[in-house]
């Protein structure tokens, strides 16, 4: 019964390092698409802020502007530039953020995939525990049993060598007693 038990808690352990390997291999795909979504929402988020930070010096310069004397023409040309210059890197920001949003949006969409995918493997390595240890009671139980039917026919072995022996002594008992009373009369 040791050596099976034994077996099965090998077969245990193997299975057991096999779920491991399984949940890590899985713990490491979500990992990697966190890493990237949180990369994807970074950029995104510098982005609109850079956004915000010229929306909010295009207004300022667009204000300077309005409230510069119409003849000063120098610098309301160089506010003009200025105020162009930010609307176009404003433009192209917003181009920058729009790719960056589908990006966010497509790492979102891999990390619900991995995410779905390590729930499933959760289950494989659950079951993968599972069958080994059903397998190990039953490799366990027919052990047993096999034990157990091998000691009831040492028994049972046992038992008629005691019977057979019993009725030898007796015909030695019977044929000493013989010899016994055949020896009485010689005497």
């Amino acid at each position: 019964v040791a050596l099976p038990a034994a077996a099965a808690a090998a077969a245990e352990a193997e299975a057991s390092r096999e779920a491991a390997g399984v949940e890590r291999e899985a713990k490491e795909r979500v990992d990697a698409a966190s890493g990237a979504l949180s990369a994807a929402k970074a950029t995104s988020r510098a982005l609109e802020n850079g956004i915000s930070e010229r929306e909010t010096a295009r207004a300022a310069t667009q204000k300077e502007y309005d409230g510069t004397f119409i003849l000063r023409f120098q610098k309301r040309g160089q506010l003009k530039d200025e105020v162009s210059r930010l609307k176009k890197e404003i433009k192209e920001e917003a181009k920058k953020l729009e790719k960056a949003d589908k990006a966010v949006e497509q790492a979102s969409t891999a990390f619900d995939k991995q995410k779905a995918y390590a729930d499933k493997q959760q289950q494989v390595a659950s079951k993968l525990r599972a069958d080994a240890a059903a397998a190990g009671e039953k490799s366990l139980a027919a052990a047993t049993k096999k034990a157990d039917s091998a000691v009831a026919d040492a028994k049972k072995q046992a038992a008629a060598a005691v019977k057979a022996a019993e009725g030898k002594a007796k015909a030695l008992l019977k044929e000493a007693d013989s010899l016994q009373a055949k020896a009485d009369k010689l005497r």
